[in-house]
Order: C-alpha cells, then sequence, then structure tokens
C-alpha cells in the first residue's frame, strides 16, 4: 500500500537522487480506455443481487407485477379479459396465457389491483346492478380494488373480495360477478374458490419501497449505506479498474421527496460515490438504468407491473430530459465525472427507433448545457440492430454507442460446451464488435458482460479462461467496458468475489528485476523513474507501482524518506541484486507504511467529515498521515486544514491546474513551481477569499474538539486593492488564544506570497489579517495596515439592472440600430379611417369582426404589435386575439377571432411621406379598408392618393412602447447575437465587482430571465450568452468576496406585462396554465443546481414583482412553495426570496413565509409610480421615506417571520430643480430606514444613463456615502492589549510593534528591529519602501531569508534567492 503513496512523492522528495536499486512492477502503460464495474443493485434495486432486502416485507408473495392466473373450481376455466379487456371479464378458457394473467398493483399489504393485457383494470360495472365484473378502467379507483383471502391450509385456493363486501364468482363461463356471500366451505362446489397459479415476480425498486410501505425509507437507507461503501472504492482503486458505472433511477432528481412509493436518499449515496471516487482516483459513470414509466419492463427500470410506458407520451419523454439535465448540472464540476449514460437498455418491442433518437438527442443536449467534456452514452435498444445507432451518434461529439454482452438469456448458449462458449466470443463477439467499432464513428462501451454463463459444473481454470476470453475481446472497445456488478450473492456475478477468489486477475502483479552496479559511497539514481504525482487511472498517466526493495535501508523521519546506508560490505564493483520474479526480497520496513487507524486518527477523521473540512494530508496523500494524525511517537496529532477551500493543488504540474483552482477563489497551495519566473507567470491568475473570524474560529474551536493539537494555516494568495479593517480579525485571534493551539506558516510559504506581489504594501491587506498568531516576524517585510468598516450583519447590494435581462430605458443606445425600431413587439398602435372620422375597434374587445365606429379610442381600439419581420406585423386585441381575414364568405373580412396567429393574421404597415399616415397591407396583396363603419374588408388595391377620401388610408397613433428583451433581440433578429453579447461583455465587467468590492456593499441581486436556463439554445427570439455571463459574474464574485442574489426577473409569459419581465406585449400570461408554471420552477431548480456549489451564492429570488391584477395570491403561493422546494434539494443555505405583489398587500406573504426555513419576503420602494408623490416637496419625500415607509416596514418585520430584503429602492423622485444635498438627504434618509431590513436591502441600479438610478454615478459624486475608506499607508489602530506576547512583539495601541519595531509612514519597518529566538526581525533586516528587502536581510532557525535574498520591486528574489 506503501508504495502508492510513495509513488505521488517521489518527483518532489528528490528520491532520484538518493533511491537505491529499484525492482519496479512494471506493467505495460494502460490504454486510453476505462476499465470499469457496475454498482448494480445499490440504487436501483434488483432483488436477485441482494434477496435479502425484501425479506421484512410482508405478504411479500403478492408484490406488484406479480401475475396471477385463476381458475375457477366450479367451471374449470379460467378467469379471462374478454379481448384483452376493455369489456367484461369471462370464465371460459381451458388454458391460460396473456388474456387469462392479471398484473397485481399492491394497494396495501392485502388489498390489490389486477391490470389487465390491454391496460385496463378489473372492477365492478357502473351499469345494470353494480355486481357484473369487467375491465374497462384505465385509472384504478375503490370499485377497482380487491382483497386476495388465502385457504389457510392451501395457498393455492382463494376467494377475490370486492370492496362491496362480497365475494367474485363465475355464476356461469360468461358471467363473473361481485355478489357471492362471506361463508364458504372451500369446496370445488363454491363458484368463489378459484386455484391461483402465480408466476412472474418482479423484485426491483417499485416493489421493494411499495411492500415496505411506511418502513421503506429506514429499510433503503440501512441499504444504501451499507451494500456499497468507502471501502468498496478503495477497494476497487488498488486494481486495474479505474471507473464505477452507477445505475440511478429517475426519482432521484425528486429527492428527498420523490413520488411515491420511491423514498428519497439515493441522492445523498450518489453525492457519496463521487466523494469516495474523487478521493481514490475514479471516474464515475452515471447510467440512468429506470426511466419514468419504465423502458423496457424490466425489474431493474422500476417497472411496477412489467408494462413499457416510456415513451409512449411526450410527458414521459420531457421528464426523463429533466433528470438527465438535474444530473448533468449537479454533477458536471465534478472532477471525476466520466460520462452519462442516458438510457439504459431501452427495449425494441417497446421503443421505437425514432422515439429513442429523440429522446437521446434532447438527453444530449441537456448535457451539453452543463458540460462539454463528460462523455454522452447512449444503450442499444435490447433486440435491436447493433448498429442502428451508428450514423445517429457519429454526429455528436464525445458519444459512446453502450452494448451488453451475455452468454445468456438466449436458447442459443443452452447446451454449449466451456470451449464453444469461449469461442462464442471470440468469434461471435468479436465480430459484432468489429461492426460497432468504426474510424469516425462514436466510442463503443461494452456497459455489461460477466463470466457466468448456462453451463453447469465448470471448473475454476474454465471460469477462468472464459473471463480472460472477454476481457480480451472487450478490450478493444474504443471506450471501454463494464463487468457486472460489484457484489452479488450469486458469486460469479460479482466481480469482488471473482477477484479476492483469483478467478479474473485485475491487481497490477507483473514484476521485473533490475540489476545495478553501486560503487561503494555512491548514490545511483534512476532518472526514468517518473510517477505523476495524482496518479489518475486513465490515459498516460503511470499506474500504481510496486517497489521492491533490496541491499540498502534507510531511516525515515516525519518529514520524508532520507538517510540510506549500505547493509554489507560488498566492493564497489559488486552488483546488488533485487528480487525476482521468483524469489524477490522482503520491502524495507519504510515501505511498509501502515494504514492509518486508531482512535485518534478515526475520531479526527470523522469530525472532519461531519465539519466538511480539507486536508492537505488527504488532497497530496501525505505517506505519513496515519502517524501525523494519531499523533505518532510525540502523541502530538497534527493537520493541516484548508479552511478556505477544498483543493490542494501540490499535485499541479502546469499553470493551467492552479488556474483551474484559483479561479473560484480557492487556496492555492502551489509547490512545484520552482523558478521565479514561474511564479511571476501565474501571480495574475492567484486569487484569494478573506476567512471571516467566526470562520476560523469555528474551524479552530470544533477541530481541537477532536484532538488535533498542531494546525498549520496556509495561505498562497493574492490580496485585493482594498483593505479591510484589522480590528475584528484582531479580536477573533485574541479569542483563540485560549485554545492552546500552535499555528504555523513556514517560510518558502511566505517567500512565495513575496514573490506573486508587486510590492509588499500590495500584500498588507491580508497579512494584517494574520500578524498576530503567526510568528511572521521573522521574514515579513514591512506591512502597511489600512483601516476601513467592518459590513454590518444585514446585505447592502445593488442590482445589476439591464444587464442580463434588457430594459431600454437604462441602456437606450442598445437600440439604435434596430431596424425600424419604431415598430417593436409591443409598441400599442390606434387607426382612425380618414374617411369614417372613426377608430378602428375590436368588436366586444376581440372574437368577433373589426369595425370603424368609434369616436375615441380606448382598449378595444388599441392595437399590440407582434414584429415578425421589420415590416410585417401581427395584430393583438384586448382579448388576446389576433387580427385577421376571416375564413368565411370571399375571405376579405377583417375580424379578430385567432388565437394562433399564421400567415392570414399578418400584415405590413405601409406609410410615405407622413408617418402618421398609414395603410395596412393584407397577405392577400391587398389594402384594408373601411367600407363602412361596421364593415372592414382587405380587398383595396395597390394605388392610393393618401387623401382623406381613401378609405384604405388611417391617422396612425403610436404610444405604450415596449423596450425589453424581448424586443431587442426580436428586433435585431439574426444580429442580435452579436449585439447582445458584445453588451453582456461591456455592460457589466469585472472592474465593477472590484469597484463594489471597493465599497460597504456585500451583496449584488442579477436579474435573469426564464431563457438562461435553456443557453446556449434558448427559444427564438432570444439569443444565449447570459449564462456564460452569469457564470462570469460568480467568478468575478468569488474573487472579490462579494455574495450573489440571483432574481428571476421574467418568468415565461410574464408576470407582470413589464418590459423588464420581458413580456411581448405587455400581457400578463404567467400563471394562467400549470405549464408556465412548471417551466419557471424548472428554471429555478437549474439555476440552484448549477450554482448551489458556489460559496457566493447567497440567495435565489424565485420571482420579480407579480402584479396582483393578473396573479392571483393563491396561484402565487403554489409556485413559490415548488420554487422553495425545487432550490432545497441542492442547497440548505442559501436564502430562498419571495417577492410581494406589486399593489398587493404588504404582509400578504407573512404567515406562509414564516414556515419556511431561511426565507425572505422582498419589497420595493420608490417614491415614484404614483400621484401621491407628486408635487411633494424634497422635505415631504424625506418624511414619507421616515414615516410611510418605516411604519410598513414595521408591519413585515417580526420576532418569528421571514427576514425583510427592500430588493429595490432609489435616490429619485418627482422633484425638480433638487440640489446635491437635496439628494443626499433623500438618500440618507432611505439608507437609515432600508439599513432596518432584517435581511439587507438593493439600490436599483449599479448603471444607468439616468445619473440618479445609477449607484455608482451616485458615489462617484458623493451623493451616496457607502464607500470605504481607500487604502492607506498609515497603521490601523488596534485595540490595546488585544493581543501580547505573540512571538515576542505586542501590538501597542498606534498598532506597531514593540522592541522598537514600528510602521512607519512609508510601510517599512525602522531600523531598530531587533530578532532573536523569539521570532523577532534581525537588526540588519530593513525593507525599502518599495517593498524590496535589502541584501543584509538574514535568516534564523526560526525561517527567515538568507543573507542573499533581496526582493525586488516586480515580487522577484535578487542575488542568492
Amino acid at each position: 500500500m506503501a508504495s502508492h503513496h510513495l509513488c505521488k512523492w517521489l518527483p518532489f522528495l528528490h528520491l532520484l537522487s538518493c533511491l537505491p536499486v529499484l525492482a519496479l512492477a512494471a506493467r505495460s502503460t494502460p490504454s486510453s480506455t476505462f476499465k470499469a464495474v457496475n454498482l448494480g443493485g445499490w440504487l436501483v434495486t434488483e432483488g436477485w443481487i441482494q434477496p435479502s432486502l425484501f425479506d421484512g416485507i410482508p405478504n411479500k408473495d403478492f408484490l406488484d407485477g406479480t401475475q396471477l392466473q385463476f381458475k375457477s373450481v366450479t367451471q374449470q376455466m379460467y378467469l379471462c379479459a374478454e379481448s384483452g379487456g376493455g369489456t367484461i371479464i369471462v370464465a371460459n378458457r381451458s388454458s391460460a396465457s396473456g388474456w387469462e394473467t392479471f398484473k397485481l398493483w399492491r394497494i396495501t399489504e392485502s388489498t390489490f389491483q389486477f391490470r389487465v393485457f390491454n391496460g385496463q383494470f378489473v372492477g365492478l360495472s357502473d351499469q345494470g346492478n353494480g355486481v357484473d365484473v369487467v375491465a374497462v378502467s384505465t385509472s384504478p379507483g375503490e370499485s377497482e380494488t380487491f382483497e386476495i383471502v388465502v385457504n389457510a391450509n392451501d395457498s393455492n385456493r382463494v376467494r377475490i373480495r370486492s370492496t362491496n363486501g362480497l365475494f367474485l364468482q363465475a355464476k356461469s363461463d360468461v358471467l363473473v360477478t361481485a355478489d357471492y356471500p362471506e361463508s364458504t366451505s372451500w369446496g370445488d362446489d363454491d363458484p368463489s374458490v378459484f386455484l391461483m397459479t402465480k408466476f412472474g415476480t418482479l423484485q426491483g425498486e417499485y416493489q421493494v419501497t411499495n411492500g415496505y410501505g411506511t418502513e421503506a425509507a429506514a429499510v433503503m437507507t440501512e441499504h444504501w449505506n451499507t451494500f456499497i461503501t468507502e471501502d468498496d472504492f478503495k477497494f476497487i482503486s488498488g486494481t486495474e479498474l479505474n471507473a464505477v458505472r452507477i445505475p440511478v433511477g429517475w426519482w432521484i432528481a425528486s429527492d428527498p421527496s420523490p413520488p411515491s412509493p420511491f423514498v428519497g436518499g439515493s441522492l445523498r449515496a450518489l453525492d457519496n460515490a463521487f466523494t469516495w471516487a474523487d478521493k481514490y482516483n475514479l471516474k464515475v459513470i452515471i447510467d440512468l438504468h429506470a426511466a419514468p414509466g419504465s423502458q423496457n419492463g424490466y425489474e431493474h427500470s422500476a417497472s411496477r407491473d412489467g408494462s413499457i410506458d416510456w415513451g409512449t407520451t411526450d410527458s414521459t419523454i420531457d421528464r426523463t430530459v429533466a433528470v438527465i439535465e438535474f444530473l448533468a448540472a449537479r454533477y458536471a464540476q465534478r472532477q471525476s465525472l466520466l460520462a452519462v449514460e442516458l438510457l439504459n437498455e431501452p427495449r425494441a418491442s417497446g421503443v421505437p427507433l425514432d422515439t429513442l433518437k429523440k429522446y437521446y438527442q434532447a438527453g444530449y443536449d441537456a448535457v451539453r448545457k452543463h458540460t462539454t467534456s463528460a462523455y454522452v452514452i447512449m444503450s442499444n435498444r435490447l433486440s435491436g440492430s447493433n448498429t442502428e445507432l451508428l450514423q445517429f451518434a457519429s454526429g455528436l461529439s464525445r458519444s459512446v454507442v453502450d452494448v451488453h454482452y451475455y452468454n445468456l438469456f438466449s436458447d442459443i448458449f443452452n447446451g454449449l460446451t466451456v470451449q464453444q462458449n469461449i469461442d462464442y466470443v471470440n468469434n461471435n463477439r468479436s465480430s459484432e464488435l468489429n461492426t460497432v467499432i468504426t474510424a469516425n464513428g462514436p466510442l463503443v462501451f461494452v456497459g455489461e458482460w460477466v463470466a457466468e454463463w448456462t453451463l453447469s459444473g465448470a471448473s475454476k481454470e474454465d471460469y477462468q479462461r472464459f473471463a480472460q476470453a472477454q476481457l480480451d475481446v472487450y478490450g478493444r472497445a474504443t471506450f471501454g467496458w463494464a463487468y457486472w456488478t460489484l457484489k452479488n450473492v450469486e458469486n460469479h456475478w460479482s466481480l469482488r468475489w471473482m477477484i479476492d477468489n483469483g478467478y479474473i486477475s485485475l491487481y497490477f502483479m507483473a514484476e521485473v528485476s533490475v540489476t545495478a552496479i553501486i560503487p561503494r559511497g555512491k548514490i545511483a539514481s534512476i532518472p526514468s523513474l517518473r510517477c505523476n504525482p495524482t496518479c489518475e487511472r486513465r490515459g498516460d498517466a503511470m499506474q500504481r507501482s510496486r517497489f521492491l526493495l533490496a541491499g540498502y535501508t534507510a531511516a525515515r523521519s516525519v518529514s520524508g524518506l532520507r538517510g540510506y546506508r549500505p547493509l554489507s560490505s560488498a566492493s564497489a564493483d559488486t552488483p546488488a541484486q533485487v528480487g525476482t520474479k521468483k524469489r524477490s526480497l522482503p520491502n524495507p520496513k519504510w515501505m511498509k507504511e501502515t494504514i492509518p487507524g486508531g482512535a485518534n486518527y478515526a475520531a479526527i477523521k470523522a469530525k472532519l467529515r461531519e465539519l466538511k473540512l480539507h486536508t492537505v494530508c488527504e488532497e497530496a496523500r501525505c505517506p505519513n498521515l496515519g502517524e501525523c494524525w494519531s499523533g505518532g511517537e510525540t502523541g502530538t496529532a497534527t493537520a493541516t486544514i484548508m479552511i478556505l477551500g477544498d483543493t490542494c493543488t501540490r499535485g499541479c504540474r502546469d499553470p493551467s491546474c492552479v488556474e483551474k483552482v484559483a479561479k473560484p477563489g480557492l487556496n492555492v497551495f502551489v509547490h512545484v513551481f520552482e523558478t521565479v519566473e514561474e511564479l511571476l507567470n501565474m501571480r495574475h491568475q492567484l486569487c484569494w477569499v478573506v476567512a471571516k473570524p467566526e470562520q476560523v474560529i469555528f474551524t479552530v474551536e470544533k477541530v481541537r474538539a477532536a484532538g488535533v493539537d498542531v494546525m498549520t494555516f496556509g495561505q498562497y494568495m493574492k490580496p485585493q486593492h482594498h483593505c479591510r479593517k484589522c480590528r475584528s480579525n484582531l479580536e477573533a485571534f485574541y479569542h483563540l488564544s485560549s485554545c492552546k493551539i500552535s499555528i504555523t506558516v513556514s517560510s518558502h510559504e511566505l517567500n512565495f506570497c513575496h514573490r506573486i506581489c508587486h510590492s509588499l504594501a500590495m500584500a498588507s491587506h491580508h497579512l494584517c489579517k494574520w500578524l498576530p498568531f503567526l510568528s511572521l516576524l521573522s521574514c515579513l517585510p514591512v506591512l502597511a495596515l489600512a483601516a476601513g468598516s467592518t459590513p454590518s450583519s444585514t446585505f447592502k447590494a445593488v442590482n445589476l439592472g439591464g444587464w442580463l435581462v434588457t430594459e431600454g430605458w437604462i441602456e437606450p443606445s442598445l437600440f439604435d440600430g434596430i431596424p425600424n425600431k419604431n415598430f417593436l413587439d409591443g409598441t400599442q398602435l390606434q387607426f382612425k379611417s380618414v374617411t369614417q372620422k372613426m377608430y378602428l375597434s375590436a368588436e366586444g374587445g376581440g372574437g368577433t369582426i373589426i369595425v370603424a365606429n368609434q369616436s375615441n379610442a380606448s382598449g378595444w381600439e388599441t392595437f399590440k404589435l407582434w414584429r415578425i419581420t421589420e415590416s410585417t406585423f401581427q395584430f393583438r386585441v384586448l382579448n388576446g386575439r389576433f387580427v385577421g381575414l376571416s375564413d368565411q364568405g370571399n375571405g376579405v373580412d377583417v375580424v379578430a377571432v385567432s388565437t394562433s396567429p399564421g400567415e392570414s393574421e399578418t400584415f405590413e404597415i405601409v406609410n410615405a411621406n407622413d408617418s402618421s399616415r398609414v395603410r395596412i397591407k393584407s397577405t392577400n396583396g391587398f389594402f384594408l379598408q373601411a367600407k363602412s363603419d361596421v364593415l372592414v374588408t382587405a380587398d383595396y388595391p395597390e394605388s392610393t392618393s393618401w387623401g382623406d377620401d381613401d378609405p384604405s388610408v388611417f391617422l396612425m397613433t403610436n404610444f405604450g412602447m415596449l423596450q425589453g428583451e424581448f424586443q431587442v433581440t426580436n428586433g435585431y433578429g439574426t444580429e442580435a447575437a452579436a449585439v447582445m453579447t458584445e453588451h453582456w461583455n461591456t455592460f457589466i465587467t469585472e472592474d465593477d465587482f472590484k469597484f463594489i468590492s471597493g465599497t460597504e456593499l456585500n451583496a449584488v441581486r442579477i436579474p435573469v430571465g426564464w431563457w438562461i436556463a435553456s443557453d446556449p439554445s434558448p427559444p427564438s427570439p432570444f439569443v444565449g450568452g447570459s449564462l456564460r455571463a452569469l457564470d462570469n459574474a460568480f467568478t468575478w464574485a468569488d474573487k472579490y468576496n462579494v455574495k450573489v442574489i440571483i432574481d428571476l426577473h421574467a418568468a415565461p409569459g410574464s408576470q407582470n406585462g413589464y418590459e423588464h419581465s420581458a413580456s411581448r406585449d405587455g400581457s400578463i400570461d404567467w400563471g394562467t396554465t400549470d405549464s408556465t408554471i412548471d417551466r419557471t420552477v424548472a428554471v429555478i431548480e437549474f439555476l440552484a443546481a448549477r450554482y448551489a456549489q458556489r460559496r457566493s451564492l447567497l440567495a435565489v429570488e424565485l420571482l420579480n414583482e407579480p402584479r396582483a391584477s393578473g396573479v392571483p395570491l393563491d396561484t402565487l403561493k403554489y409556485y413559490y412553495q415548488a420554487g422553495y422546494d425545487a432550490v432545497r434539494k441542492h442547497t440548505t443555505s442559501a436564502y430562498v426570496i419571495m417577492s410581494n405583489r406589486l399593489s398587493g398587500s404588504n404582509t400578504e406573504l407573512l404567515q406562509f413565509a414564516s414556515g419556511l426555513s431561511r426565507s425572505v419576503v422582498d419589497v420595493h420602494y420608490y417614491n415614484l409610480f404614483s400621484d401621491i408623490f407628486n408635487g411633494l416637496t424634497v422635505q415631504q419625500n424625506i418624511d414619507y421615506v421616515n414615516n410611510n415607509r418605516s411604519s410598513e416596514l414595521n408591519a413585515i418585520i417580526t420576532a418569528n417571520g421571514p427576514l425583510v430584503f427592500v430588493g429595490e429602492w432609489v435616490a429619485e423622485w418627482e422633484v425638480s430643480g433638487a440640489s446635491k444635498e437635496d439628494y443626499q438627504s433623500f438618500a440618507q434618509a432611505q439608507l437609515d430606514v432600508y439599513g432596518r431590513a432584517t435581511f439587507g436591502w438593493a439600490y436599483w441600479t449599479l448603471k444607468n444613463v439616468e445619473n440618479h438610478w445609477s449607484l455608482r454615478w451616485m458615489i462617484d459624486n458623493g451623493i451616496t456615502a457607502i464607500e470605504f475608506g481607500q487604502w492607506s499607508p498609515y497603521p490601523c489602530t488596534f485595540k490595546a492589549g488585544a493581543v501580547t506576547d505573540v512571538g515576542g512583539a505586542a501590538i501597542e495601541e498606534d498598532g506597531g510593534f514593540d522592541g522598537g519595531t514600528e510602521i512607519e509612514d512609508d510601510g517599512a519597518f525602522a531600523g531598530g528591529s531587533t530578532t532573536g529566538p523569539d521570532g523577532g526581525l534581525d537588526e540588519r533586516a530593513s525593507t525599502e519602501a518599495g517593498g524590496a528587502l535589502d541584501e543584509g536581510a538574514s535568516t534564523e532557525p526560526n525561517g527567515g531569508f538568507d543573507g542573499g535574498d533581496e526582493m525586488e520591486l516586480d515580487g522577484g528574489v535578487a542575488g542568492g534567492g
């Protein structure tokens, strides 16, 4: 075991120059294919794999899907669903087959429903006297529910009781009724007695969960926790296997509350699997083994009764695609994700190929929304053509076709001998593989195979040959193979048993011997010994090697391996013979590292897991982990904790690896970059995160409780340009002093920090947090400390309005390039006939003819544009119908009846010299005319004088324009993608997040539209790219320590009719159908799944500003509950924000939200948009805030209620001519009042052409004072006595250090700095104003710089550094 770990460390420990001769266990570098094992029977139950799982089910002989046949003892005939179902039940069949077979649906342990051949259910007729037994219902209810009463003495003799209390009887061969009384002799003369034959039982997930009922959750949790464990992944990692294929069921996407009878918990188990896979360097294939309705009717697809209902409706396909997207979104960022298999073994007899391809395309697209690197696997159909998917899959990048090969399940294998089975593999299977492996086609995966057959009495050697034949043939598959399965009560089906018992050889066992001449006193090196430090198990990474050592031994220390000395007195030229294949010498003691264990080790490991803490020890796979954690000889337990991240880059060999870790803002531990040049090249990629004092306290106190005595907090990060207040952090460390913990940072870590900084002033902020406890005085250059206020516990945010959801008034220039931009979607038009002098009107608001008889224009006379091209449009009227040509009469009458506009509802607006005078051309080539006040037709010719005598001329009034996302994208048409990409890339940039981080603001609220969940190919006219922009926002937020609120600003159909909800025409269609709600919930789940693991995610706002006039409160609450549940599937820490309705009650959500954990109610306050603000003076506006707004807030801030968020406010009003001081007073009044909101507030918005609506402009121009002080070279003022006796340096009230160490104005330590064993600065150590150490810097045993080290302004080390 030690060799595996040492392999990782060889390159770093410089063993190549000091190791004696090594005999390497050699094996060829593995191919690029994957050798996997299926974890069958774990997350999708298959009873034959672990039959004991079903032992505790009451009445377990009657599970769902059990097939029964009933023979009447009086008629001596079988009950039969006539014609297979749809009519009566009879008793006239002498033999039984499909029509005479009834599939059980288990309701309770004693009551059941019977499904017949065509899918109907047996029940009582609702005709006549209601006792005739029929099979007509497709939706079973009470009248289709029966009890099976079994004879106590003969389990084959049964009676069937109906819910009417009477028993079924065969009155004649064509009449079966439910009217026989209770009493019976069970004799052959009783027409209510039947002989029951039971066969075809299923033992899948549906059966086990429905069978256990209320006990199912506990049973399944125990199964998931014990059937596959971390030990199994550890076992797998010790073999040639490099991947696992994990079957999952569709219900996993609804965890923790899946549809009955399924129970929650499998998602947590899958999460564990990924954690173990990460730990043991294994890849994971997620295999959707069970789809809604079952794709093959087998128990392993969780079929209820053996029917294949998947794909028979669009709903089952849509639900399956949603499951795939859920899984892809959740695991796309996990390093161990290898592939997603879209569906396991669809059966050709039930799933048409076109249906399957349609689903595979949709599933592929769902995966590609989240990852371009994961493979997408598509299973061939059972009994389908071997090559049926080749052409389809060839057009898809990183696609894989899955084939399953068993020498079973077919009569052709019956009676084959051992050799014939082996020949079948070598010939037939090989030939089949050849047909699917093509040069330019998809990769091929033998996703299931097993070394089992129908043969009896075969020897171990027979099995070994059979297994090896399959390994040889399936090893040619271009993607790889997966054995079915890891564990099974049937031994040959269990790969673990097969390996443990020597039937299959998948261990790294091949060895070679190496002989070398080692001159006396010399060290032999082996330059060719290379080992990838991450020991990944695929590609060209070297697999684990076995080291057999002889002739030399070594004294080992905790820090590494050194001190080799010769054992023999052989001459200088004596060969040092190492072990051979036949006779190997024992490994030396230092290579026999004890497997970590012991009570202290176990306690520490358990506590780390409980606290979700990560250690460098585990990440770097330290060979001394067991000794460090258990305390070793000293008894001092030591762990290196990464408090701000979960990834250590000790194994990184190139900058891209570090960049990957650095981008999300995690700690970057770099130990393999040897030169200053390499470090300088990396400095722009290294970022850092500030640990809050409470995080440090929490980590230290909890881990200390587990027995960790020494903790090393390593931080290699590039600091931010602003420095926060130091006092809170000093107080935090003062608090920690009682923990009696030594916190150390080594000098090489500090060297790294110095090298990546342009000047030491840049490092000041980060280091000011750590000075008191890190004993840095021995090697730190001068620090300049900066001051600033600490943010409150509530959130001060700014909206990034107008960025990912367009609002034209925020950036009007965005619309400048749209052709014919006066006619955008939602523009409202009114048309007055020049001849009739009346307005066109949709009679009754729509649904009948268009007339020209209204002298004034209002709702019926207003037409909303739907833009088709820049010159053609559709007109929507008040009731939602569209103007078009009648399909009655001569087809020229103009009506408004269609709700689905097409060609006949499309028109062109034509004007000449006067833009207000227009004509409207129909698609028939003629123009609309007002023939009379009650007759408008489309039959006027082309020619016109545009005079007032032309009935085809209308005076047009244009008002009520919208400028939202729909308008800008539909307006630009094919140019929209380029325009929007430019907008997203420039309107909000990293510089804005940097600016925000330099103020008191600590969060951003980012409005997004529903189409983001379909990125990169959203429904037209929307364009892809906003998702990438949101990803960027999270990256910047991580980098600058800003929290993110994702705000669903625009829902499908629009929740308020405004442009900022992407309404097409001002209508509110959201919530009018279940579809719009379901689609919105799906968007929320998409966002929650994608960003749940991002540390900057603060909250998800489910909907912005639904309007009370269009959204009923009950509808909104229904959606809010569903949206809340969708978020909670992925995160319990993020807040869920629910917006009050516009014009709704201020308190309408309080009671509802109070029952939801970490819920927030959002209110928006503007002294605008209402007549009550017209004419108010400056002071009256301020008074309104201080009185009315304050009172409104008081009404919704309750002790046990939800948190309150003022999600939008602005320092703008209806006052004209106000001074800067007036605006300052108005802004401050709102800051004071809204600052009481228990969650916080968010200003609308960061950027806007209207100055007072732009918070950035307000700050830059001194109107809103929410900016921190800028960086200062002057020291912080620390709390006197807060920290004393830290490495001999006390912090004085003025922020200096005792012993003569003072921080000068220029950021340098004064020349009187001293050093000694206590860690002070050597008297020769000084720092130039620019941050360079002069050449006199000395090194002490406590880790200072050597005499030649000098820090240059560019962060390098001069001289001997």
